[in-house]
């Protein structure tokens, strides 16, 4: 077992804060005293890792210098790009829904503009907009109540009625 990961999880089994302090300044003396950079990125990466079961990622960057070592790591650099893939994906899911359901609305609202036209003639540009404004119960609503409508005049008072 490399010699790093033996100090390491010796800080992270250990209780005690000055015992701590020194397992920690040790740790730190030893990785300064790597000359191998990517030797000493990995050993970084390694003491981060094992300290990360036991404290916050904070105290670890702070206690094991350099805060973005951990970022030129491989394993993490794969692991970045998976989440920002899947959240990508995620993002596409719930657009491509939002758009489904957006498109839907608009496809209901466009064919009860066309049977309120086709029953009582032209519609206003006001009777446009307030149908616009309807949510997808009320249009709902509206086209079970259409039917039921004979004058003009009752299709404007439930329009008054039903979407504000």
């Amino acid at each position: 077992m490399p010699r790093i990961i033996s100090r390491t999880i010796s800080i992270v089994g250990y209780k005690y804060e000055r015992r701590f302090q020194r397992l920690v300044n040790d740790l730190i003396n030893y990785i300064n005293s790597i000359k191998d950079k990517e030797n000493r990125l990995e050993q970084i990466d390694m003491a981060r890792i094992f300290a990360g079961l036991r404290f916050n990622a904070k105290l670890i960057d702070e206690l094991l210098l350099g805060g973005d070592m951990l970022e030129e790591s491989v394993i993490v650099q794969d692991l970045l790009k998976r989440g920002r893939k899947e959240g990508l994906k995620e993002g596409l899911e719930k657009g491509r829904e939002k758009g489904r359901e957006e498109g839907l609305l608009a496809g209901e609202r466009l064919v009860v503009r066309r049977l309120i036209s086709h029953r009582f003639g032209r519609l206003s540009v006001k009777t446009k907009e307030q149908i616009g404004r309807l949510s997808r119960k009320q249009i709902e609503k509206l086209s079970a109540t259409l039917f039921d409508l004979k004058e003009k005049s009752e299709l404007f008072a439930w329009l008054e009625k039903h979407s504000r």
